[in-house]
């Protein structure tokens, strides 16, 4: 259902800027997070309603190697200021081989105070060019 729900926002060019998947573990928020990744990204989607799997962009971001899609984990038990200064100088940049970047942070939940602050910054004024993906 949220396939379909997603699927059906990038058709009509309707996608947020970013979205919270909320769950407990194992769920399956980080294979949604990267469904939609797949699709936004995926070179077949002009004659597949879901990503193929099987292109070159779907291929490197199920491997973690896509320039584009990025994964931020907690550094220890939170996600800190630095990574989120670290990432706002990596959104700075404009995408090298899509359209758009695709930001996934997991445990949004662990974030400090400097860096909720910081990543909200970026929340209030949103770029067309970036997705963001919150995991709790």
């Amino acid at each position: 259902m949220l396939k379909q729900f997603f699927i059906h926002a990038v058709q009509k060019n309707r996608l947020g800027h970013a979205y919270l998947f909320e769950g407990m573990q194992g769920v399956g928020k980080r294979d949604l997070a990267l469904f939609l990744a797949k699709l936004v990204f995926c070179q077949e989607r002009d004659t597949h309603e879901e990503p193929c799997l099987h292109c070159d962009y779907c291929r490197r971001i199920d491997e973690g190697n896509f320039p584009d899609v990025m994964e931020i984990t907690p550094d220890g038990q939170t996600l800190k200021v630095d990574q989120m200064r670290e990432l706002k100088q990596q959104l700075s940049k404009t995408a090298m081989e899509g359209h758009m970047k695709v930001c996934i942070i997991h445990d949004v939940d662990t974030l400090t105070t400097g860096a909720a602050n910081s990543l909200l910054k970026f929340l209030e004024e949103p770029e067309s060019s970036i997705l963001f993906l919150l995991l709790t």
